[in-house]
């Protein structure tokens, strides 16, 4: 036996047991797994099993987005400097994943709360499952329509990908906060839940849903920068027009203020979650 394998081995068995290394990715391993049986779950629940309702939760997100611009390409009679589909995409689409998935958890709460019982199911499984449900369906229909639009010559290829990936995440991880803040408080107070259409149909501005953040007013648009949806919508409007469309956004500010409020957002859960009734 060679002399790098007697202390390699030791100190890699070592090292694993005292930092709980293994435990730690067989956790991970383990939540995957139930997130991912969750995440089926209800989707054949709420659609089916059958390919129709499975093709449904794509195809809706996909029409709403598609009807919005066959009104705009009506109303503008198709001329536009800027292609609107792509304001669309970067803008209205995230939005529709904030109109899904706002109170995606909250309803993933109220109709599996039985499986609470489960020793391997936590309620925060639930919620993320949902949740995830929504981003995953939203982000599908994105990448469907944007190849559709491409192959057609009506977008071209984003002038910097890594800006687009990057808008998509923080974009993903605001409404992971603004769902958990929701859900928390919609099972303290029936009130917040019914809050939630006029506080989703007012962010349609925060996310840049149907105009560049360009033509707005110096004060109002430096009054929308405050929301980090809106430095991610521009984020990935960077990413996609590149120098071409003027954009203004931080990363550092949106990164922080999501820190902040990601903390915010587990607190008000938890606290809601005393309030779940069985």
């Amino acid at each position: 036996m060679a002399s790098g394998e007697l202390w390699s081995r030791p100190c890699v068995s070592t090292f694993t047991e005292e930092f709980g290394v293994t435990e730690f990715f067989e956790g991970v391993s383990n939540q995957f797994r139930v997130i991912s049986a969750l995440m089926i779950r209800d989707i054949t629940a709420r659609h089916g099993p059958e390919a129709v309702g499975m093709a449904w939760l794509l195809a809706e997100p996909m029409l709403i987005t598609i009807i919005v611009l066959l009104l705009h390409w009506y109303s503008s009679g198709g001329s536009s400097l800027v292609p609107f589909e792509a304001v669309l995409l970067t803008g209205y689409m995230p939005h529709l994943m904030l109109r899904h998935g706002g109170l995606a958890g909250l309803a993933a709460l109220r109709s599996g709360r039985g499986l609470l019982f489960h020793q391997r199911i936590h309620f925060l499984d639930l919620v993320v499952a949902r949740m995830l449900t929504e981003v995953v369906s939203v982000l599908v229909a994105f990448a469907i329509l944007f190849a559709v639009f491409f192959c057609f010559g009506l977008l071209t290829l984003p002038k910097i990908p890594g800006l687009v990936y990057l808008g998509w995440f923080f974009h993903i991880w605001f409404l992971f906060v603004i769902g958990f803040i929701f859900t928390g408080l919609s099972l303290r107070w029936e009130l917040v839940r019914r809050l939630f259409q006029p506080f989703n149909l007012i962010m349609i501005v925060p996310y840049g849903a149907f105009f560049l953040f360009a033509w707005l007013p110096y004060d109002l648009r430096q009054i929308l920068l405050y929301f980090p949806c809106a430095n991610a919508t521009e984020i990935m409007r960077m990413g996609y027009f590149g120098t071409s469309v003027p954009t203004y956004f931080s990363i550092s500010y949106t990164l922080f203020s999501l820190v902040i409020l990601s903390a915010i957002a587990i607190v008000t859960l938890y606290r809601g979650r005393k309030h779940l009734e069985f």
